[in-house]
């Protein structure tokens, strides 16, 4: 499919780089450490006095309801609650990377929760870093195929399987007329990974799009075939009223092989008429020798 990477290079005509600050990394992999060694209180102290945290996927066994938290107390009152029981947790990064202020988590959690049993799940941890502090935690998490001792924990439900229908015609998209009817009048369009470049990336602003007709416009821009890119889906799955994609884009080189050139989440998420709200996508940008 070539969708995504022809949408990113649609914003700018050219592939772009932004540099990732070593405290990206650092903060990030504190982040990792204290939250897997349960160490809340340190793991707070990450987080910037203002700091978010957003699950819009956990509305499915939340009485559909996102948790959407604003202030450092708060993100910690969230932490010591989820893991209140648990006695250890498991982690494998399958996939990572930093791009700007961006860190981007993807793998398989598992939490044991003692008697309770362990808890098992996909998830995708976007961070957001800015002067040495978390500003913003995105959690993305498959609750619906998420297991509690190797049992699934709930079936999807008619409006999911919906979601995943929409999203399928979304995502295979050939011409505008594909896709424009599923577009919310008042959808907004995302790029972030692009900070401190130059030109109209510089400062701290990402791509922002608002509106159908501007954004009608940039995706159908996004259609132009590029027979030297292509990417392919590592990860999907739908949650809540989100449906994420983890892809890897690839590049033809001298050699007539594709090679391997950056990884990207995409989200689609949709309102209660099933109209797409917000396209937002996380980007891998920084130089590959970086």
């Amino acid at each position: 499919m070539k969708h995504l990477f022809c949408l990113i290079l649609a914003f700018s005509g050219a592939t772009l780089l932004a540099q990732t600050k070593p405290e990206v990394k650092e903060i990030a992999a504190q982040f990792l450490r204290h939250y897997d060694q349960l160490e809340i209180k340190d793991l707070a102290n990450l987080f910037a006095e203002d700091a978010t945290f957003a699950d819009q996927t956990i509305a499915e066994q939340n009485n559909g309801k996102p948790i959407l938290l604003s202030g450092q107390k708060k993100i910690q009152q969230m932490y010591q609650l989820a893991f209140k029981s648990a006695s250890s947790i498991e982690r494998i990064i399958s996939h990572s990377f930093f791009s700007g202020e961006m860190a981007v988590y993807q793998g398989k959690i598992k939490v044991d929760y003692g008697k309770a049993g362990v808890w098992e799940a996909e998830f995708i941890h976007v961070l957001q870093i800015r002067n040495g502090k978390i500003q913003s935690q995105v959690d993305y998490v498959d609750y619906v195929n998420s297991s509690m001792n190797g049992k699934i924990v709930m079936e999807p439900t008619s409006d999911l399987k919906a979601l995943d229908s929409l999203s399928k015609v979304f995502r295979n998209r050939e011409v505008v007329s594909d896709f424009s009817h599923l577009l919310a009048e008042n959808i907004t369009l995302s790029t972030k990974g692009l900070h401190a470049m130059p030109g109209e990336f510089s400062g701290e602003k990402y791509v922002f799009i608002e509106g159908k007709p501007k954004v009608k416009d940039k995706l159908a821009k996004s259609l132009k075939v590029d027979t030297l890119r292509q990417s392919k889906t590592l990860l999907s799955f739908i949650s809540g009223n989100q449906c994420i994609y983890l892809i890897q884009n690839f590049e033809k080189g001298p050699d007539a092989q594709w090679h391997a050139e950056n990884l990207a989440v995409e989200v689609l998420t949709y309102d209660d008429a099933l109209k797409i709200k917000s396209i937002d996508t996380v980007v891998d940008f920084s130089p590959q020798n970086e």
